[in-house]
């Protein structure tokens, strides 16, 4: 072998993977029709680009180990550092574009469920080890580490096995384990086990005598593999479904049934314009992708008389506005004005037909922003507050307070009084709004958690003074948990829609 290609194969691995990482943004670029598409492409190509260096980065040693007569080992091994920090480098541009791209920073973290939490915590994790593994493997701090170098840089492991966790828990491509990729990817993963159990098999046998010569490692590992196989790939086993990512980290993930992974097509939102002034009236576009194919979606179903809910709630919890954006040339168009400057809330309900209700959230800067900081409200007693010409009140339908725990066995429903300010008289002339005779929203304070629910009552005739909501109900977005929240209930009486507000707490 060429003894200068060998020298230089660090130098070419490190020219290649930045040209690579060009070729793809300008084919994204030449490609893709929108902004939002033009992100998502990168970031599912990165983060294939950041998997197969790392896979390979992990699966030369152990490779040759059992394979020493295979072609090109000097080769490999040579450049095998420069492979794992260009692992490191796809990682980090993906991680990046997800984060600051997709995901809006750190403040769309509180639209994210805890499983996406989790999975995003994993994948950053594994991003610092690589960090780690790339800067000590400059030849000065890999000579000033000496023999401490290599048990640092065997952490690559700890690092691959948190990044494929990731890609199981919110990889489009791992929603239904029976899709190309998932098979190839689990089928890889399989195999590079079995050769690294080999390796460690042989390892003991010189280090420890007694060790079985027949593998024991290497058996047990192949034994879980094909268990786990089975259960997932036998017929009737239904082939699990792992991934939850919609591919739009700035929003919630698809689908009525909370944290719980929905198998189906996934959905992208993207919103036009993505900043607004205060004071002044704004368009909002909003734009529905296939998040799986790129295609726009543009036939949606009528969920409680209208095809898209918008709810808007400002970052004090303060200004609440439900709208109703109309279905133009296959966007969705809603004309509002924003009364201050600030950071808004945009939490986004729709159907599209062949697929799962869906429940997302955007968040929209109007004017210049400040560093803002959740909210503290005090919670409101038990006494009524007065909004316009009623005066109402909310319990809980059982107990002094709101429990989640009851709430979810379905042993208690938020309660709210209606009467008259002036006369005290209950109301009982409600009358259905939207196909029910109201409409709760609950957004937590520290985490803008989100609910939006409906009274168990049918929206038939005419209602009242009390309307109890369905507290089975919670959760669109993500499981509530336990905490204070500003609860925006709204009406309609005699034609005229009116808003109460309160803060409560849920209790455990």
């Amino acid at each position: 072998m060429n003894p200068r290609l060998i020298t230089r194969i660090r130098s070419f691995v490190f020219i290649g993977s930045a040209i690579l990482a060009l070729l793809l943004f300008g084919y994204a670029l030449s490609t893709t029709t929108t902004r939002d598409l033009f992100v998502i492409r990168l970031v599912q190509w990165y983060a294939f680009c950041a998997a197969i260096f790392l896979y390979a980065a992990l699966l030369i040693s152990p490779l040759y180990h059992s394979f020493p007569n295979l072609p090109g080992k000097i080769l490999l091994v040579k450049a095998r550092k420069a492979i794992g920090v260009s692992a490191f480098f796809f990682g980090l541009i993906h991680g990046s574009l997800a984060f600051f791209g997709n995901l809006g920073g750190f403040a769309g973290l509180a639209f994210l469920s805890t499983k996406f939490l989790i999975a995003i915590s994993l994948s950053f994790t594994g991003l610092i080890i690589l960090a780690l593994l790339a800067a000590t493997s400059l030849h000065r701090l890999e000579k000033a580490l000496g023999k401490r170098w290599k048990p640092i840089h065997r952490l690559v492991y700890l690092a691959g096995a948190l990044v494929f966790t990731h890609a199981l828990m919110i990889g489009t491509h791992y929603i239904d384990l029976m899709s190309k990729v998932a098979i190839i990817s689990i089928a890889l993963v399989a195999f590079l086990l079995i050769l690294q159990m080999r390796r460690l098999d042989d390892h003991l046998d010189e280090t420890m005598p007694p060790w079985p010569k027949f593998g024991v490692l290497t058996l047990i590992v192949a034994v879980i593999i094909v268990g786990l196989l089975f259960r997932i790939y036998a017929p009737g086993s239904g082939a699990l479904s792992l991934g939850i990512h919609a591919q739009h980290l700035a929003q919630l993930q698809g689908g009525t049934t909370g944290s719980q992974a929905v198998a189906g097509p996934r959905y992208i939102i993207s919103l036009a314009p993505t900043k607004a002034d205060p004071g002044k009236p704004t368009q909002l576009t909003f734009t529905i992708f296939n998040a799986d194919t790129g295609d726009q979606v543009k036939d949606f179903n009528i969920v409680h008389d209208k095809l898209m809910h918008l709810v808007i709630i400002d970052n004090d919890l303060v200004s609440y506005n439900h709208l109703h954006p109309e279905l133009v040339d296959g966007r969705f168009v809603q004309t509002t004005t924003f009364a201050k400057a600030g950071l808004y809330r945009l939490y986004i309900e729709f159907s599209p037909k062949g697929g799962q209700d869906q429940a997302l959230a955007l968040s929209l800067p109007v004017g210049t922003v400040a560093n803002n900081t959740a909210p503290n409200f005090q919670t409101d007693s038990n006494q009524p507050k007065t909004f316009g010409a009623y005066q109402v009140s909310v319990r809980p339908s059982n107990g002094n307070d709101f429990s989640i725990a009851q709430m979810s066995a379905g042993k208690q429903s938020v309660v709210f009084k209606i009467v008259d300010a002036k006369s005290g008289q209950p109301v009982t002339t409600l009358e259905p709004y939207l196909g029910a005779f109201g409409h709760l929203v609950m957004v937590k304070e520290d985490t803008y958690q989100y609910a939006h629910v409906h009274p168990l009552a049918p929206g038939i005739g005419t209602a009242g003074p009390e309307v109890s909501f369905q507290a089975l109900a919670f959760g669109n977005f993500k499981p509530l948990t336990p905490g204070v929240y500003r609860a925006f209930g709204q009406f309609n009486n005699n034609g005229q829609l009116f808003v109460a507000d309160f803060t409560i707490e849920l209790k455990p």
